[in-house]
């Protein structure tokens, strides 16, 4: 997806841009034509505008003249609001939680540090780009190999 990476420093969308970005699509490729795009995007950006009608997902629609006849698509939401919507939908698109590139506050990889097994885990910083932990496969691959290694159950070869 290396198309859309750098819109993970973009806090508002249009729905258009969001609900392509949610089916991993660069928004430049979409075609003004809704019958050309594919109907993953069309039924992600039918999701977001019934969440903005029914008030589940505050939007800015003050610079979308056609908001008023239910049109949606050139409405603004926020990271926040879309990432909040998909925490309640149980969805995790990965425009919005990518393990691949969790950046820290300082825009920086952070360093991963090991901890004695006596020691319990150090929490990990707030990442904006990254899963909810319980999808953080590199957390649960070192909790593996630190538990493998503990005094008591380390393999002799």
């Amino acid at each position: 997806m290396s198309e859309v990476s750098h819109w993970m420093h973009v806090d508002v969308f249009t729905v258009e841009q969001a609900a392509a970005l949610w089916c991993g699509t660069d928004p430049a490729k979409l075609s003004p034509v809704n019958s050309l795009n594919r109907s993953e995007i069309l039924a992600v950006k039918q999701m977001l505008s019934a969440a903005i009608v029914t008030k589940e997902m505050p939007a800015d629609t003050s610079t979308n003249g056609l908001a008023m006849i239910g049109e949606h698509s050139k409405s603004l939401v926020t990271r926040a609001s879309l990432e909040a919507f998909a925490r309640q939908k149980n969805l995790f698109p990965a425009f919005l939680f990518d393990t691949l590139l969790p950046f820290d506050k300082e825009g920086q990889v952070p360093s991963i540090q090991f901890t004695p097994a006596s020691l319990p885990l150090p929490d990990p910083p707030i990442n904006r780009g990254g899963r909810p932990p319980e999808y953080d496969w590199d957390r649960f691959t070192m909790e593996i190999i630190r538990k493998a290694n503990t005094p008591g159950r380390r393999m002799h070869l």
